[in-house]
């Protein structure tokens, strides 16, 4: 949305931040829910996710050109849409379909079977700001210039 110019750099950054809080949070609350088995609100991952990388470009390509299409169409199902699609591609990416930072960062704190290495997260967090750029220009490209009118 930033590149396209629908939100200002400010407000993306508070995006970023709290999305990026909310995933720590969310990881934190996880933990403690299950503390019998945790007995710590974080630990680093030692989860090794290597060989899954390309597999983040395409599902985190997929995501956000389906997000961007269903903005552009105002679409009113786009939380479901976005479910249903992350739901499916959990399944069928290699990677288990991260496609977002904030989950990868998140996901680097913990030590449970969905942790990740934070080596790996990094190269994950590179991967999906690749198949974001890539998704955002196929979607320029393509689709910017349509003109869709919803009834």
């Amino acid at each position: 949305m930033f590149l396209d110019k629908k939100i200002r750099k400010g407000k993306a950054a508070l995006f970023l931040l709290f999305q990026t809080v909310g995933g720590v949070a969310g990881t934190a609350l996880t933990h403690l829910m299950f503390w019998s088995e945790t007995c710590t609100l974080f630990s680093v991952s030692d989860n090794v996710r290597r060989y899954a990388y390309f597999g983040e470009v395409i599902g985190t390509f997929i995501l956000v050109l389906a997000i961007l299409m269903l903005v552009k169409t105002k679409s009113k199902h786009i939380p479901m849409m976005v479910g249903f699609l992350v739901g499916r591609q959990l399944m069928a990416t290699s990677s288990t379909m991260f496609a977002n930072p904030q989950v990868t960062i998140a996901r680097m704190l913990t030590s449970s079977a969905s942790g990740i290495r934070p080596v790996d997260g990094l190269v994950f967090i590179v991967m999906q700001v690749i198949g974001a750029l890539l998704a955002y220009a196929v979607y320029r490209l393509v689709f910017s210039k349509l003109h869709i009118t919803v009834e």
